[in-house]
C-alpha cells in the first residue's frame, strides 16, 4: 500500500466510527476498507502491517489478540501506558543486547574507520544504558538479571 491508499484506508474507518480507543473492526470491515480478502499470506499481512504501522504514527495502537483471524480492534487508553512501558523495556533490553554484541565483535577484520565507529557506539551505548540503570530500577533489575 502507497500512501495515499493507507490515508484513504484510514479516512474511511474515521468516516465510519472505527479510529479511536477501545473499538474492535471485524475481519469483514476490514476487507472491505482495504479491498483485499483475508487470507493468513503475506497478501494480506503485508498492507495490514503498513496499516498498523501508520496508526502507530499516528498515536494508535492495535491489537489482534483474542480476536477472529482478520480482525483488529484499538489498545483502550488504559492498555496505551503499560503497552509504552512494555515497549520502552524491550527497547533498552535491545539497546543492552547491542553493547554485548558490539564487545564480543572480533575487530581483526575491520578497518580503522569501522573500529573507530565501533567504539563510538560502544561508549554511546554504554553511557546511555549508565544513564538508564540509574534513573531505572526497573530497567536496572532487568540488566543485572541478564
Amino acid at each position: 500500500m502507497n500512501k495515499k491508499q493507507l490515508t484513504d484506508v484510514v479516512h474511511h474507518l474515521k468516516e465510519m466510527g472505527l479510529v479511536g480507543y477501545d473499538i474492535i473492526i471485524p475481519v469483514e470491515t476490514m476487507e472491505s476498507v482495504m479491498n483485499l480478502t483475508f487470507t493468513d499470506s503475506w497478501e494480506w499481512r503485508g498492507p495490514m502491517l503498513q496499516l498498523r504501522s501508520y496508526l502507530t504514527d499516528l498515536g494508535y495502537f492495535l491489537s489482534e489478540r483474542g480476536l477472529d483471524s482478520g480482525s483488529v480492534r484499538f489498545l483502550s487508553e488504559v492498555e496505551i501506558p503499560e503497552h509504552i512501558h512494555k515497549r520502552r523495556l524491550k527497547r533498552y533490553m535491545k539497546m543492552n543486547t547491542d553493547l554485548m554484541a558490539a564487545m564480543r565483535l572480533p575487530t581483526i577484520k575491520l578497518s580503522d574507520t569501522a573500529i573507530k565507529i565501533l567504539n563510538h557506539e560502544q561508549d554511546r551505548l554504554s553511557r546511555d544504558i549508565s544513564t538508564l540503570a540509574e534513573s531505572d530500577p526497573e530497567f536496572r533489575e532487568k540488566v543485572c538479571e541478564s
